[in-house]
Order: C-alpha cells, then sequence, then structure tokens
C-alpha cells in the first residue's frame, strides 16, 4: 500500500482524486457539467465518426436507454 499511497501523501496531491468523482454528471449534477456532458452526447449522436461504447449495468452515465439509442442510430 506504501507505494501506491507514495503520489498521494499530501492533501494538495490527493484533491484530483476527491475532485473527479465530484464531478461525474449524474441525474443532472452537477448542472454545468451535466450540461456539457449533453451537449457532447448531442455532437456524438449527429456525427459520423467511428464510436466504441461501454456499457454496462447497474449504469449510470451511458444508461441502457441510452446504449439503445446509440445502437440504433449507429
Amino acid at each position: 500500500m506504501r507505494h501506491y499511497r507514495r503520489p498521494f501523501l499530501d492533501q494538495v496531491s490527493r484533491e484530483p482524486l476527491w475532485r473527479f468523482p465530484n464531478v461525474i454528471p449524474i441525474e443532472g449534477k452537477p448542472v454545468d457539467v451535466w450540461e456539457k456532458a449533453e451537449k457532447y452526447l448531442a455532437w456524438v449522436m449527429e456525427t459520423g465518426l467511428a464510436k466504441l461504447v461501454f456499457w454496462g449495468t447497474p449504469a449510470v452515465i451511458i444508461t441502457k436507454t441510452i446504449a439503445e439509442r446509440l445502437i440504433q442510430k449507429l
């Protein structure tokens, strides 16, 4: 465990580890991140670029409904 903790010994170095899960867009929150994710998803659905999408259950970000939409669209 010492090896894994070494990069995060002080509080400042641990901040990204705390911040990241707090900005994952879930059920409309945080609002600013949710809006960006929605815009990005709209772009992804419209573009002709190749896509590789992973999803599973239980799902929060790529739900079954979104996965089904992607499959139908792609």
